[in-house]
């Protein structure tokens, strides 16, 4: 088929004046059985098909699922639509001429000649410039995710640094170690701490002032000494950060799932993209 990753349209799914734009992956998990899934994410449609599936198999399935698509398409693009009159006064904006907040400093993003998000460190404006790659020779709609995927790629790292910073300080304050730290994908929780002693901290976090993630921090480390909500794990909180009740409240207001609202490739997709490209 030769459009796995790509945009692909079929003007004659419907009678309809617009035209369903599908996402194509290849995959070769369903091994030689013919077995296709169709998935609606942000308003997009994704279609997982078999290794080599034929253009009219896939014409055929989609037709059966025309309606159904369509349906919850419109239902998603409302939600977004009011995601995006809600946005967090921290939230990103990835396009050319956008921006992303860093610790809560405003970055605008420029597409360059660069292999990964950098900072501009010869920038003399007076918004902070941050580099991304312009994937100019990919089609609109894959060059976007490819860019947020970097760009959140480059705010993971960010909080890695972060904790590197100014955990050890605060885990010697508090006289509690986690076993291991994790960068975290959650999209309903600031941050996790498990019976093991796993310290988690949602990615998203790197974009806010600083007080935030020692906030969050702190939180879960007491969770190292108390896995409940008791009094006794607030007074710990609270004795590290005394403006805990506070911070908390703001977090809430700010909202995690609103900080970053462009959708992103799994690694999984990334590897099916790349191939895909070696193969021409």
């Amino acid at each position: 088929m030769g459009s796995g990753g790509l945009k692909w349209s079929e003007p004659s799914l419907e009678q309809s004046d617009e035209a369903l734009i599908l996402e194509v992956i290849e995959s070769a998990n369903y091994g030689d059985y013919v077995r296709m899934r169709v998935s609606l994410r942000e308003g997009r449609v994704k279609l997982t098909v078999p290794w080599k599936t034929k253009t009219a198999q896939l014409l055929e399935f989609m037709r059966g699922c025309c309606r159904w698509i369509r349906k919850n398409l419109d239902r998603q693009r409302q939600t977004m639509m009011q995601q995006a009159n809600a946005r967090s006064a921290y939230g990103a904006k990835i396009r050319p001429g956008g921006w992303v907040y860093l610790e809560g400093a405003r970055f605008a993003l420029q597409p360059a000649d660069v292999q990964s998000v950098e900072i501009d460190k010869s920038s003399s404006g007076q918004e902070p410039l941050l580099l991304m790659p312009s994937f100019s020779a990919l089609p609109e709609p894959l060059a976007h995710k490819l860019q947020a995927t970097f760009v959140s790629r480059f705010l993971k790292r960010r909080l890695c640094e972060m904790y590197a910073e100014r955990a050890p300080q605060m885990c010697r304050a508090m006289h509690l170690f986690p076993t291991e730290f994790v960068v975290s994908q959650a999209q309903t929780s600031w941050g996790s701490c498990n019976a093991k002693g796993v310290v988690r901290l949602s990615w998203p976090l790197a974009c806010l002032p600083v007080k935030y993630f020692d906030y969050v921090l702190v939180h879960e480390l007491a969770h190292l000494a108390h896995m409940n909500h008791s009094r006794a794990f607030w007074s710990l909180v609270e004795e590290f950060c005394p403006n805990c009740r506070q911070t908390r409240k703001e977090l809430r207001a700010i909202g995690l799932k609103s900080i970053f609202t462009d959708e992103i490739l799994t690694d999984a997709e990334l590897k099916g993209i790349f191939r895909q490209a070696l193969r021409r």
